[in-house]
């Protein structure tokens, strides 16, 4: 746990808790073990590069877990969306809260599919084959389309995609997708990686040492 501003234990419950909701594990990732490593890697890069700390990154991935991976998204993908929306909102559960209201928005409620499918120039159907294939590249297109829209259609746009709650977390996306994408990049190949827990632990022990 000294990679992570928390307890040891706590990190490795909570990295239980996202690996038992997951469809499926990333792959090339066959234990426990190496998940926490691989997981453990994308969420202490996150906690390094952005402005959110590994916690928040953790309890956002704990509450969004099961519902980005029901949609295809893998495990790093949620720690990276953890790191763009913790940063932006007052708490990881509010984050959570938002990014989870949206997803059943667009995933549930068809007059939001409907807009959101005119809005990406798509059907509804194929609306509807992206977000349950690749929900994250899918809500970064949605973010790309809402940038091109003038300031007074913005709010009403977002709110008829993701409702009362879920529109906070698009609101907080538009101006930034391409950084958030990129950002979501990084973080998927730091977990594929797996070194990162890895250099944090060692320059831990080292300072624990020099000190």
């Amino acid at each position: 746990g000294s990679a992570f501003d928390m307890p040891a234990e706590e990190a490795a419950v909570s990295i239980g808790k996202i690996k038992s909701q997951l469809k499926s594990l990333p792959e090339g990732v066959t234990d426990s073990t190496q998940f926490a490593t691989q997981m453990g890697s994308a969420i202490d890069y996150v906690g390094n590069e952005f402005n959110a700390t590994e916690k928040d990154v953790l309890d956002f991935s704990t509450r969004t877990a099961g519902s980005l991976s029901a949609l295809g998204g893998n495990a790093y993908e949620i720690a990276g969306w953890g790191g763009m929306l913790a940063s932006v909102f007052p708490s990881a559960e509010r984050a959570a809260g938002s990014f989870d209201s949206l997803l059943t928005q667009l995933t549930t409620n068809t007059d939001s599919q409907t807009v959101a499918a005119d809005l990406l120039g798509v059907s509804t159907e194929e609306f509807m084959q992206a977000m349950s294939t690749d929900p994250s590249d899918t809500l970064l297109n949605i973010g790309s389309a809402l940038e091109g829209l003038p300031a007074d259609k913005l709010l009403s746009m977002t709110k008829d995609l993701g409702g009362a709650y879920g529109m906070d977390a698009l609101t907080k996306m538009v101006g930034h997708t391409e950084e958030w994408r990129q950002a979501i990049d990084d973080t998927v190949a730091a977990g594929q990686k797996g070194e990162s827990i890895g250099q944090s632990f060692t320059a831990g022990a080292n300072s624990a040492k020099s000190a």
